[in-house]
């Protein structure tokens, strides 16, 4: 897309090669793999900027192909429930708005969900929504601008620019879910940024449930361990600066299956690991050289990660305040501080886990979700009836006793 979008300008694509903004993909693979990682290569991008620092040449232009289709929704599939949000006009004036929507689930059993996907009606208007659900019905709507917490027993998932859906492995091997109530109540909290006062927002919620019934789901969990809100935490005018944040969480071993680290604008690098105060172990969570605000999202680790009991969860921020960041939004730099408003920094580093069973480290999430049928989305690339279709997936691989096979079809009706 970065090749074929000429309007963007040749600058704007050399710039994104450059800073390795596209593909969107901020973990450093030197550091730790991911299930979900899109990379491009060195040879890949070095050719890439060589044809746009020679003149972005047009090659032969009845060889272009036809620019792809992409779909309106991630998942395959058609989701058990989906969840509408009342539209609304955003409330943020001069400063960023916070509001928190109830919608009623009306579910006569509590079902454990399978995969969530968020689709806003405009996603610039979303600073960020926290999904939870609340099991006491005393949760109330705020639409005051100033519902700064968000209240809710069970946390279901969080949206941000660049989120991806969340998925969960289901197979014989290892099944996990997030169980919402019976005839509870889904909590959102929506926040959005200063300026865009009067334009509607709306959200849909589109959850795919594990069948009634369904035995040896694991229940998942999601926590923040590493929040820094001292006074200390602003950053001057042309100033480089460093945060850092340890935490000791839980009685008991747990298994990690998704990292989510945040922050705002100016911050730079992240870096999260846990650690044995009473040893030299050390186990690596996430590492971010060139993070991008506007492409954040579940990072799903290879294999289940253990963290034993009595573990600090470590984090450090940087935050690049000057006008060699080309992600400050203000030019000059202004001093920002911490905070809840989109000017503002934040250090918020949370995780997807489970309770610890014995074996879960050996658990390959990389080949469950590689087979997903609800990850296999097509993208129409456009055909020509003198072209061989080779697009195709078959799942699950290898097939034990039936399968399915996947096509990319010759035209949109077919």
């Amino acid at each position: 897309d970065l090749v074929r979008s000429r309007g963007l300008g040749d600058v704007y694509k050399r710039q994104a090669l450059d800073h390795e903004e596209m593909p969107p993909w901020s973990a450093d693979t030197n550091y730790l793999h991911f299930a979900n990682e899109r990379e491009i290569s060195k040879a890949e991008r070095d050719t890439i900027l060589a044809w746009i620092n020679g003149g972005a040449l047009e090659g032969n232009p009845s060889l272009v192909p036809t620019p792809p289709i992409y779909p309106q929704y991630k998942l395959s599939g058609i989701p058990d429930t989906i969840i509408y949000m009342q539209p609304f006009n955003s409330n943020a004036g001069s400063t960023d708005a916070y509001n928190t929507f109830v919608i009623p689930l009306t579910m006569p059993q509590s079902r454990f969900v399978r995969a969530i996907e968020l689709i806003p009606s405009d996603p610039s208007l979303i600073h960020h929504s926290i999904i939870k659900a609340d099991t006491t019905g005393d949760v109330l709507a705020d639409t005051s601008g100033n519902s700064y917490t968000i209240l809710g027993d069970i946390s279901v998932g969080t949206y941000a620019p660049g989120t991806q859906p969340i998925v969960f492995p289901n197979s014989s091997q290892l099944k996990m879910g997030i169980e919402l109530p019976a005839n509870g109540d889904i909590i959102m909290q929506v926040h959005t940024p200063a300026g865009t006062s009067g334009q509607p927002i709306s959200v849909e919620i589109r959850l795919y449930f594990y069948p009634i019934g369904e035995t040896g789901i694991r229940p998942v969990y999601d926590f923040v361990p590493l929040q820094y809100w001292d006074n200390d935490f602003w950053i001057g005018p042309g100033q480089v600066k460093s945060f850092s944040t340890e935490q000791v969480t839980f009685p008991f071993d747990i298994s990690i299956y998704s990292a989510f680290p945040h922050s705002h604008q100016i911050c730079t690098e992240i870096l999260n690991y846990a650690y044995d105060t009473a040893s030299t172990d050390t186990v690596k969570l996430i590492k971010i050289d060139q993070w991008d605000f506007e492409h954040q999202e579940y990072y799903y680790y290879k294999n289940l990660v253990k963290i034993p009991t009595g573990y600090k969860y470590h984090s450090d921020h940087t935050f690049d305040n000057t006008i060699n960041n080309h992600h400050n939004p203000n030019n000059p730099p202004q001093l920002v501080t911490v905070g809840l408003y989109s000017h503002d920094e934040m250090l918020f580093d949370g995780f997807q886990f489970m309770t610890y069973l014995p074996g879960d480290e050996l658990i390959n999430i990389d080949s469950i979700l590689a087979s997903d049928p609800l990850l296999a989305v097509g993208i129409w690339e456009g055909y020509s009836p003198n072209e061989k279709i080779t697009n195709s997936t078959v799942y699950p691989n290898p097939i034990s006793n039936k399968g399915c096979l996947l096509y990319t079809s010759p035209s949109p009706r077919d």
